[in-house]
């Protein structure tokens, strides 16, 4: 398996991830422009979810479902089943990651990115790429990238 972290570039898409939980807090701190487009395709922070936001003349960003606590008590990878949905394109985490093991959840997140393409002719699906969190320790992301 060969999964890295993107280069980190000026055009990465910043991601925003919340719970249902943090969902209000992170409305607050982005705005009613966010908020309007969130309401308008029903993204609430749901397990899962995964959203595009224009917003007005700068960049569009990206924004995360994980769902709730309730949803979290049995499973992990929340945050790839989440990433798996945004079309292809290099993604950076712009603050804190709201769950119990963000080192894991990144890791999910790179893990999924991996296709088995021996029999698969040229594959048309493009992958979320994720640049290395800055406010994340990711050396033993790392290593079990390399043991894999």
């Amino acid at each position: 398996m060969i999964s890295r972290f993107a280069e980190n570039s000026d055009s990465a898409i910043d991601v925003h991830i919340c719970t249902s939980e943090t969902f209000e807090n992170l409305m607050l701190e982005l705005g009613d422009e966010v908020r309007d487009w969130c309401n308008l395709h029903f993204f609430s922070g749901k397990l899962g979810q995964a959203l595009i936001c224009p917003i007005g003349h700068k960049r569009p960003i990206a924004l995360l479902g994980c769902g709730s606590s309730d949803d979290r008590k049995s499973g992990r990878f929340f945050l790839a089943a989440a990433a798996k949905k945004l079309p292809s394109g290099c993604y950076k985490i712009t603050g804190d990651i709201p769950l119990a093991n963000p080192k894991l959840e990144v890791l999910g997140w790179l893990m999924s990115q991996y296709e088995f393409k021996k029999y698969k002719r040229n594959s048309e699906s493009g992958i979320a790429e994720l640049v290395k969190p800055i406010n994340l320790d990711t050396n033993w992301i790392e290593a079990i990238l390399a043991g894999e």
